[in-house]
């Protein structure tokens, strides 16, 4: 009696069947990794779970130039402003420690934090010292016009809003993913382990290749084919 030849199994099939078992098997395989060894993958990595920014970002209102720190109600309607500058500054990573008064200016740095009291910046190109006067500056015409809250300012949350998801499971993670991963309180991720895959090579017509490295006039016997899959 001969024996039943096995069903042949379709390749879309087959590779459904591949990555189902991967996928359940990725769900019990997780590891949790730094950003360095993530960043340093060769191929993509895939986050373990959804992720929401913990915080906001930037997390406060930052100047985009350096200047001075106003209230746009100091400058809007008039020619010019004279205002008088506050002996505190603001400069990147250095918050000031008092608030700016109505009719006062503080300066302040490109990245710095905005003082509270300030809704805009003012450009130092657009500002000048007071004549006769070591203790204040007068602004221009053209940025008294142009004055309004926000100008010149960073937004908080204008790039990421705090909770924003992020990534969610299955998503690959790739440098910008990575970048404001990090940047919003996740130095470590749980990332699901990379798979190991095997390619299997059958059949007695394949050859090792290595036995033709001992002769460079060696060539394959016919119906011979050398074994390339590693």
């Amino acid at each position: 009696m001969t024996a039943a030849l096995p069903t042949m199994v379709e390749l879309d099939d087959a590779l459904a069947s591949v990555l189902d078992a991967a996928r359940s098997r990725g769900r019990l395989a997780t590891r949790r990794c730094s950003a360095e060894t993530i960043a340093a993958q060769l191929g993509p990595i895939f986050a373990a779970s959804e992720l929401g920014a913990r915080w906001s970002l930037p997390n406060a209102e930052l100047s985009i130039m350096d200047g001075f720190a106003v209230r746009a109600a100091d400058l809007v309607d008039r020619s010019t402003a004279s205002l008088r500058c506050e002996a505190d500054e603001s400069a990147a990573g250095h918050r000031a420690s008092a608030s700016l008064e109505p009719g006062h200016a503080m300066r302040i740095s490109t990245g710095a934090v905005l003082p509270a009291g300030a809704d805009m910046v003012v450009p130092i190109e657009d500002t000048r010292p007071l004549e006769g006067d070591a203790g204040g500056i007068e602004v221009a015409e053209d940025a008294c016009r142009r004055a309004r809250p926000g100008r010149f300012v960073r937004a908080r949350g204008s790039e990421i809003e705090a909770g924003q998801i992020l990534v969610r499971e299955g998503d690959a993670i790739g440098p910008g993913r990575l970048s404001a991963l990090v940047a919003t309180g996740y130095p470590q991720l749980e990332v699901f382990a990379a798979p190991k895959v095997a390619i299997v090579s059958t059949g007695d017509e394949l050859v090792d290749p290595a036995s033709y490295a001992e002769s460079e006039d060696r060539q394959p016997a016919p119906g011979e084919v050398l074994r390339t899959n590693a």
